[in-house]
């Protein structure tokens, strides 16, 4: 369980169902030490990420559709273990706390199965990290990281009137 107060005190009862207890993480839930039992008890994880036999060409089509998918990893994160999950890497199965398989390097890149493969060969997978905590990046690495993404600027430069400048006084700058 995440170090965290909160869920250290609802581990206990989670663990009695780890996929079918009604709390959050249940469906974001990937035992590394049995794979046969993620897939078929977990309602949410292996679906989105098409892990299960049949794959839904729907979320291959959609994620196809982005013009952008960036993914965020905190260094130090507390919440996501490991935290390399947060780009889409994991252990090995059989493997907990060992040797974490990169996104490349996983069965879902190498098959596409939800199109990230091909948006990192066109250019449309970001992968940014921060050094801190679980969401706890700066306005200013927001500002300078992901709010370009917003703004459509591939280049990474906000324009003035995005971060509040009159564009008379960037003019006169």
């Amino acid at each position: 369980c995440p170090m965290n107060p909160l869920y250290q005190a609802i581990c206990p009862l989670w663990k009695l169902d780890k996929y079918g207890a009604n709390i959050a993480f249940s469906g974001y839930w990937k035992d590394a030490n049995n794979k046969e039992e993620y897939l078929s008890k977990n309602v949410f994880l292996p679906d989105i990420n098409n892990e299960r036999a049949a794959k839904n060409a729907t979320y291959k089509a959609n994620m196809l559709r982005l013009e952008r998918y960036v993914l965020v990893e905190a260094t130090v994160d507390t919440m996501l273990v490991p935290r390399e999950t947060s780009h889409h890497g994991f252990w090995d199965w059989g493997d907990e706390w060992g040797h974490v398989v990169p996104l490349e390097a996983s069965a879902g890149f190498e098959g596409d199965w939800i199109g990230l493969r091909t948006l990192a060969a066109t250019g449309r997978l970001e992968k940014l990290t921060f050094s801190g905590d679980h969401l706890r990046f700066t306005s200013e690495w927001w500002t300078k990281n992901i709010l370009p993404v917003f703004a459509g600027d591939g280049g990474r430069k906000l324009p003035e009137a995005a971060m509040g400048i009159p564009s008379a006084i960037s003019a006169e700058a």
